[in-house]
């Protein structure tokens, strides 16, 4: 008789759970009305796949209160949701760890700039900070919270940044600085071409193409890049940024948007389900 090890982890991640079937063209709307829409598959799934559903629902939420398109208090019930859904679940850390690992990449699969980093700050700055009055755009939603974690990070006496695996790490000298207009050293721009050349390779293969990126500094100077990716290359591209973003130590964004089917597509708030 041979012994087989027990597999620990059977449970369905939540992109399989969830089927993506809204385009409004705001991240935070299409993924808020796609869990809506798998409400009922997730609650039958597994414990984790539920908690992961409140990580990533919260997180959601996070953004759509600050870019203006929920109230305070849906933010708090989606708040008070997840501690529930923490309760009938399981407290572990390992748990609770893996089901926010499977949010963030279900989150991922939306926008590439969705990171474990860009879930945090969306909360911390849902909580904690003051908020504009009206609405604002995912890109400028993403642009504003790297424009402040960099300001942050420029006035702390030692100057970190997160890396592209959620990890703190010292910042040594950037390659790519505010004024970005100012570097055009060989070496800078020989290494710049490499990753401009990958991404272009991709882009360029014969697909059906879904997404468009979008590669500029944080503060959107000098230079941007535009790509149009198939969800493979998508997967395959966010690699390559993941080494341009630890190579510019962080001062890179690159927002990814579904290729709209049509131009007239708007947001409808009461789409919104919760």
């Amino acid at each position: 008789m041979i012994f087989r090890r027990k597999n620990k982890n059977t449970s369905r991640q939540l992109a399989e759970v969830v089927e993506r079937q809204h385009d409004t063209g705001y991240v935070f709307v299409d993924i808020t009305n796609d869990l809506g829409a798998a409400a009922e598959a997730i609650m039958a799934s597994s414990k984790q796949t539920i908690m992961a559903y409140g990580y990533a629902r919260r997180a959601a939420a996070a953004a759509l209160y600050i870019q203006g398109v929920i109230e305070e208090e849906m933010f708090d019930h989606v708040v008070s949701v997840f501690k529930s859904l923490q309760i009938q679940t399981e407290h572990s850390v390992e748990f609770q760890e893996a089901a926010a690992a499977d949010a963030v990449a279900y989150l991922r699969g939306y926008s590439s700039i969705v990171s474990k980093f860009m879930v945090s700050r969306l909360l911390d700055i849902a909580m904690n900070y003051e908020l504009p009055s009206g609405q604002m755009s995912d890109q400028q939603l993403f642009a504003s919270i790297l424009d402040t974690s960099h300001e942050e990070q420029q006035t702390s006496q030692a100057a970190m940044y997160l890396n592209s695996k959620g990890q703190p790490v010292p910042i040594t000298g950037r390659p790519i600085e505010a004024d970005s207009r100012s570097l055009d050293g060989p070496e800078y721009c020989e290494k710049l071409g490499e990753f401009h050349s990958l991404l272009l390779e991709l882009s360029e293969r014969p697909s059906q193409k879904t997404c468009r990126m979008t590669v500029m500094p944080c503060d959107g100077s000098f230079w941007s890049w535009n790509f149009e990716f198939s969800d493979e290359e998508e997967a395959q591209a966010n690699e390559v940024i993941a080494q341009l973003y630890d190579y510019a130590q962080g001062w890179i964004q690159a927002p990814t948007f579904p290729i709209r089917k049509s131009a007239d597509q708007n947001v409808d708030d009461d789409a919104i389900p919760f």
